[in-house]
């Protein structure tokens, strides 16, 4: 087991934790992470804030997203980022 992860990998995990996803050892990757990087502790944080603020909205809809629908906003994102 691999205790290091990226921050690519840290912030999965983290969005993979709002879903209760996460198995223990990532999550134990993911706090070993948070622990030595401030950059990703700050998205952790930035993310739970919004995700509760989202919930309480009265627009929040709990909607789960296809695998198309997925794949598409990745492949959007990735278009954006070049």
């Amino acid at each position: 087991m691999k205790l290091s992860i990226t921050c690519k990998e840290a912030t999965t995990y983290i969005v993979q934790q709002e879903e209760n996803k996460l198995s223990l050892i990532k999550k134990i990757q993911l706090k070993n992470h948070l622990f030595i990087c401030s950059i990703c502790k700050t998205f952790y944080r930035q993310n739970a804030l919004i995700n509760s603020w989202l919930k309480k909205s009265l627009f929040f809809v709990d909607k789960k997203l296809s695998a198309p629908e997925k794949e598409n906003l990745i492949a959007s994102i990735e278009a954006e980022e070049k």
